[in-house]
């Protein structure tokens, strides 16, 4: 029924019981025949432990299929009502010549779709949808809390971008959202063209550690220091291995020297 859809067997079953439903999301009635009642008991274990091989990804949906290593679909789900529950994972791929295929981890990708499809859960965003107090961003208080704003004009976001990737900031300007930008990033003909790789897997992990800042500082009202971000982002360019060039503060500002290896002293020292 999942893999082999033009069976015979899965034809009459679909048919009968999945007529324009999903076997894997959709609720599915338990009455039938005893053939039926017996699958439909291993649908209910299945869905808790299956895990889709994205392949070109154009069956799997993104809200409604577990495709995500460890996170289940539930885990998504909230933010299904910003998009379209019926999203596939093959939107994320490729979207308009901007590649989904960076060298980070899924949430990291995740989020720069969620960027690309502006659907972040910024104050103004949701303030279409329910009547919020304050839409102003928390950290400066002084403009609309937006996701342009919040990850490329906001005094705190420059100072970051300033000192990690300053070639950026020019062409930021020449943009009216973040969604444009973003698109602009493989586009051989754009202002913005990173052509080195590492320009465009750090603009991501200064974008998503501006926003996870941002939700610590509404969720938890901790303030975090601009010189914390960038340490933050050094340290996760250590661990997804987005190296700097000589031209890179995040190699040209690290100027540690190497530690002399421990030798045993010598006897009677």
């Amino acid at each position: 029924m999942i893999t082999d859809q033009n069976s015979f067997c899965a034809r009459i079953l679909i048919a009968k019981y999945f007529h324009n439903k999903d076997p894997l999301s959709d609720k599915i009635t338990s009455n039938g025949s005893w053939i039926w009642k017996s699958i439909h008991r291993g649908l209910k274990i299945f869905k808790k432990y299956y895990i889709w091989s994205v392949g070109d990804g154009s069956r799997v949906k993104i809200w409604r299929h577990n495709w995500i290593p460890w996170v289940h679909h539930s885990q998504l789900s909230n933010a299904a009502q910003f998009s379209d529950n019926n999203d596939t994972v093959k939107s994320l791929i490729q979207q308009e010549n901007t590649q989904w295929h960076l060298k980070l981890p899924y949430k990291l990708n995740l989020f720069i779709w969620r960027c690309f499809k502006d659907i972040l859960q910024t104050r103004t965003r949701l303030g279409r949808h329910m009547q919020l107090e304050d839409y102003s961003f928390p950290f400066c208080k002084q403009q609309p809390e937006t996701d342009m704003h919040i990850l490329l004009q906001c005094n705190l976001a420059k100072a970051i971008w300033f000192f990690l990737l300053p070639e950026a900031m020019d062409s930021q300007q020449q943009f009216n959202s973040p969604q444009e930008w973003i698109k602009s990033w493989n586009q051989a003909q754009s202002i913005t063209c990173f052509k080195n790789e590492n320009n465009i897997l750090l603009a991501t992990v200064i974008m998503w550690q501006i926003w996870k800042s941002r939700c610590i500082t509404v969720f938890e009202e901790k303030v975090s220091h601009p010189n914390s971000i960038i340490i933050s982002i050094r340290q996760l360019c250590m661990k997804y291995n987005i190296l700097g060039s000589e031209t890179n503060p995040i190699s040209r500002n690290n100027n540690s020297k190497p530690k002399n290896k421990w030798k045993k002293p010598p006897e009677n020292w």
